[in-house]
Order: C-alpha cells, then structure tokens, then sequence
C-alpha cells in the first residue's frame, strides 16, 4: 500500500472513535514512553515501576502483559499502559478528568502571527506539567498520587510535542478565543480521493493509529522507539539544552504550527465537515510525519530528563497508596 493510501485507510478506521485533541494517538504516546524508558536507569525504572504499582488501573493494565515481546519489561510495559489512560477517562463535562490540561492553544493571528499569550494559563497543558512535578517530587504525597501523576506526566510531555497542542488558528472564518480549537474545526483532505478529516486529526495519526496497549501495539511502538533514537541521537538534539523547560517546548510547537502545519496562514481549508475540503499540498504529510517522529524522540528524552530529577527528590517509602 502507498504512503498516502495508507493514512487514508488509516484515518478512516479510527475517525469514528478519536476524540479530539487526544494527540499522537496511542501509538505515539507509547514511542515517548519507549524512549524515555530506554533512557532510564535500572534503578530509576524500578523507582517508575513502584510508583506506577500504586496506580488504581495498573492490575488492569497488566492483566495484558505481552512477556513474550522481546525487550519490553513489565516496567516499561506498565508506563505505556500509564501513557493512554489520561485520554481514557477524559471527560470534558468532569473536571476531574482535567480535559484541558492536554494542550495550550497560543491564538495564531495571521498574517503576522504576534506573539500572544495562551488563553487559559490557569488550567492547560503547562498547569498540568507543573502539577505532576510537584505531586512526585513531593515526600509527603502517597504512592498512588504519585502513580497517578507519573501516568499524566507521561501522557502530558507527549502532549506538549504535538505542534497543534500549542496553536489555534484564530481568523474571522475561527474567531476568538477558540479559533479552529488546534486544527480541530479546520478541514482537509490528505488525497483527492479521501474523504475530509480534521486537520488535528492529520497530525495525530503520524505516527499510527492504535488505542490500546497490547502484544501488536507495544512491539510496534518499543521497535519505533529504537529505530527514532538511532535516527535522532540525543547526541544530534541542541533543542535539550536551548529549550530546557515546558514553556519553551510548547512555543517549539507553536513555530512548528506556524511553518508547517498553517503553512504561514497559506494552508487551504475547509469550515467544517465539506465534501470538497481541499487537498493537502505535495509532500505536506511526509514532512509532517518527519517532524512527528523527531519531536516524540524528543518527547521521550525530555521525560526521561524529567523523571530522573523528580525520582530523586521522590520516595517511593512506607507511605501508603491508599493514604
């Protein structure tokens, strides 16, 4: 099957049970964890491990441990398991379940793109990021907070790679403060033959379409994991030491939405589900699926980064998860 033919196919199977702005799709949130894992200590995936135990679903989730998939841990195992779970109970009529803590929509105002400030700075992507630090790095926490706070670190620093997890296109056809909710409500067609999708959703499924942690789907992301480190080096990456915090990756995003994804505000689109949505450019989807696998390897150093700070400064000691 061609490139082209196969995101099609691909879009097509999974549009029906994608809820929006759930980036990377579990696929990509699984790469991330098989990257930073690989880059953990023995010690440090063990500390990962005990906390991720006192998780309230990590029986469920390892009643599916594949232990013949070579490689992959019951540690490692667990954390991809842990990736997806944020967006498994999100509910954007619970607030419990933080449905806004999966991105930071910066309004994207062509044909300048001024630098404006993100519409929600108490309750998004960043808040969420600075939440989870604070919980496992904290030694008065309970091992289940922490376990729950090591699942959404995982899941949110995939999150905040996604380009259009940091950008809304914001214009009179999307006006303020939504704009096009990061691609969402913008609509494109990724060949003459296909059938109009979201522009997020073309982002989303780079870098493939599963949704739940099993034998297939961990094998694949785990071997994904190995082939983009070898292609992204952490060696190769200057942006770990220019852009050391959230708040730089997520600008990172911003840009990225900008140049690649709105095209400088030159990208055709559709308001809308319309049958004559426009075709994307030549050579738009390879570049977004190049761009997609070098910023989920640079997700999953960047949590690895994370976890072995906040893991010294955690403890998983006597106290009890149901403290």
């Amino acid at each position: 099957m061609k490139p082209i033919a196969a995101l099609v196919c691909t879009l097509s199977l999974f549009a029906a049970s994608i809820t929006p702005a759930s980036a990377w799709w579990g696929t990509g949130h699984m790469v991330v964890t098989s990257v930073a894992w690989r880059q953990l200590s023995q010690q440090e995936q063990e500390q990962a491990h005990a906390l991720l135990k006192a998780h309230p679903k990590y029986n469920d989730w390892m009643s599916s441990y594949p232990a013949d998939v070579p490689g992959l841990s019951k540690g490692m195992y667990a954390a991809m398991a842990a990736s997806l779970w944020a967006d498994d109970i999100r509910d954007k009529n619970n607030p419990a379940t933080h449905p806004e803590w999966h991105y930071v929509d910066y309004p994207l105002v062509p044909p300048l793109f001024p630098k404006e400030p993100a519409p929600n700075p108490t309750n998004d992507v960043l808040v969420g990021i600075k939440e989870c630090e604070r919980v496992i790095a904290s030694p008065t926490t309970s091992t289940r907070e922490k376990g729950e706070m090591v699942s959404w670190l995982i899941h949110l620093v995939g999150d905040v790679h996604q380009p259009l997890h940091c950008a809304s296109l914001t214009n009179n056809d999307f006006p303020a403060p939504e704009g096009d909710r990061g691609g969402n409500s913008t609509f494109v067609r990724p060949d003459k033959d296909a059938k109009a999708i979201n522009l997020h959703m073309v982002w989303d499924s780079q870098l493939g379409g599963a949704r739940v942690a099993d034998a297939g789907s961990s094998r694949e992301a785990l071997n994904k994991a190995i082939q983009l480190e070898a292609e992204h080096p952490r060696s190769a990456a200057a942006e770990l030491q220019k852009n050391p915090s959230p708040v730089s990756w997520s600008l990172e995003g911003r840009e990225l939405a900008i140049q690649e994804a709105y095209l400088q505000g030159n990208l055709r689109y559709a308001v809308g589900k319309q049958l004559n949505a426009p075709v994307l450019p030549e050579g738009y989807t390879k570049k977004a699926r190049a761009i997609s696998e070098r910023r989920v390897t640079l997700a999953g150093y960047r949590l690895a980064d994370m976890l072995k700070r906040l893991l010294v400064m955690s403890t998983t000691g006597p106290q009890s998860a149901s403290n």
